[in-house]
């Protein structure tokens, strides 16, 4: 089970309405309704009663599954059941802006790259039938392509390190690097390695800040830092640990180490993302 936003929409009027979360589980997927509530104002709670009316139903929203494959009255509503931490990445992608937040365009986008390649390869790479997380996909966290636990762990250890950030580096040397103003400095760390960085920081005795060090996470495939930018932590460590967590993946998966498995689906996503965007009229 996990979180799951219901999108409503008219497929004739420009009517489009996303629902608050709901807990999606495997009974639901028999029905063939979606039963959510109309507006962000509004809570509904389901019973697992089937049998129990709401009783409230004025303030829910019914809509046939996007699913169904009978053809839908052409005045009624339906819903499509987005993923929660999918539907996050969706609206930070620039897909989203290219589209201007249009579901529509979206699906069309998809819908023309998926005729384009058809013939081309299958919808999941090969090299991701290595991963057994691919195999038997069952919704749960250990094979969502979008959450690690391992990054998780980093951030935990990042905020627990906080006081680390500004210590007093020993034995000071003075250098050229001393002299230089500070946006050449940050134009020479640009150049260099994260841990070449640390060690010019180490020379000069200078610590360059959070700001820099969070700016050299690739935030689009780090999603989950994004809501943790303005929060106090070890960003230097931050940035060094998921350096070496986001390196090539090599040919054979069976011989990477577990923890970077994970990675090898959310690239894939986010590579999808990137080829549909350009079908984006």
């Amino acid at each position: 089970m996990g979180l799951w936003l219901p999108v409503l929409f008219h497929p004739s009027k420009p009517i489009s309405r996303l629902s608050g979360i709901s807990y999606f589980i495997d009974r639901d997927h028999d029905f063939y309704t979606l039963q959510v509530p109309w507006d962000e104002h509004t809570g509904i709670i389901r019973s697992k009663n089937r049998d129990i009316g709401h009783d409230n139903k004025h303030l829910l929203a019914t809509a046939l599954r996007d699913e169904v494959h009978d053809e839908p009255h052409p005045d009624r509503l339906r819903g499509l059941v987005v993923h929660d931490r999918c539907w996050q990445v969706l609206r930070r992608h620039g897909i989203w802006q290219r589209s201007g937040g249009d579901i529509d365009q979206i699906m069309r986008a998809l819908l023309s790259r998926t005729a384009r390649d058809w013939e081309k390869s299958p919808l999941i790479p090969s090299r991701l039938e290595l991963n057994e997380h691919w195999r038997n996909p069952t919704g749960m966290e250990e094979s969502d392509p979008l959450h690690s636990r391992y990054v998780q762990y980093l951030i935990g250890r990042a905020r627990r390190r906080t006081h680390r950030r500004f210590k007093v580096i020993q034995n000071r040397q003075r250098t050229y690097l001393n002299s230089l103003p500070g946006e050449v400095l940050f134009l020479v760390a640009d150049l260099l390695q994260s841990p070449e960085i640390v060690a010019v920081q180490e020379a000069i005795g200078t610590y360059l800040g959070d700001a820099y060090w969070r700016s050299r996470i690739p935030m689009d495939f780090f999603h989950e830092l994004r809501e943790l930018a303005g929060q106090t932590m070890d960003w230097e460590f931050l940035c060094l640990e998921l350096d070496k967590y986001n390196i090539e993946m090599p040919v054979e998966v069976d011989d990477y180490p577990g923890p970077f498995n994970q990675l090898l689906g959310r690239k894939w996503v986010l590579e999808q993302l990137d080829e549909i965007e350009h079908f984006v009229s």
